[in-house]
């Protein structure tokens, strides 16, 4: 479709077609709209679509309002985030994409250890099981922060309570944590797991040669 292209302006300027026509869109047409509106880094107009949807008489969709959300952490307004993702889990069924781009958005923005807290509300309310992407997401935010003992402690969890296979990009980055904190002997052990259990890759190797070298 025109919209999967990424030719934004050209449905939006159909819209307005529409209105000449005096066409009432639906809800699907709406989301359309939503969702140009926020890739065009216009979650603003974004907002005054959900407007227009409620003026209607219409109930959002959760799969709009999740747009609108991704937007919101796609402009950095993670506050206000928070707070329509908050409305979203209150007011909808939860769902693991809903999720996903909350904790996206957090640790994009620096606030690992707040998606950290809301994977713990997340497993209480046991609406959805958070999957591998979103542990990866979490781990990988943590690391980065440099909050490695957090990260090596949810990774341990994946492991044993969970069943789930992290990504080997994500071992990779736990083992750079590990090198970059000078935690040299549990990057070792993490290195011997890494390369018996996943095929090998440069990457992995120079890792931890680099480490090796930096600590003496």
């Amino acid at each position: 479709s025109i919209s999967k292209m990424k030719e934004h302006f050209t449905v939006l300027s159909l819209f307005k077609d529409l209105g000449f026509v005096r066409i009432q869109p639906d809800i699907a047409t709406m989301g359309i709209l939503t969702n140009c509106f926020c890739h065009l880094g216009r979650v603003d107009l974004g907002f005054s679509i959900l407007g227009t949807i409620i003026k209607c008489g219409l109930e959002p969709e959760v799969i709009i309002l999740t747009t609108l959300l991704r937007g919101l952490c796609t402009e950095d307004k993670i506050a206000q985030a928070v707070v329509l993702f908050r409305q979203i889990v209150e007011e909808y069924p939860s769902n693991e994409f809903t999720y996903g781009v909350m904790f996206n958005g957090l640790c994009k923005s620096g606030y690992s250890r707040t998606a950290l807290q809301l994977l713990g509300e997340m497993e209480e309310r046991g609406c959805c099981k958070p999957n591998a992407v979103i542990y990866n997401t979490i781990i990988d935010g943590l690391c980065k922060e440099r909050h490695i003992d957090d990260a090596l402690e949810l990774f341990q969890e994946v492991k044993d309570k969970c069943g789930l296979e992290p990504e080997v990009r994500i071992l990779n980055t736990l083992l750079h944590g590990l090198c970059t904190e000078d935690k040299i002997a549990q990057a070792v052990v993490l290195f011997r797991q890494i390369v018996e259990e996943y095929p090998s890759n440069e990457f992995t190797y120079g890792v931890m040669f680099n480490g090796l070298c930096k600590s003496g």
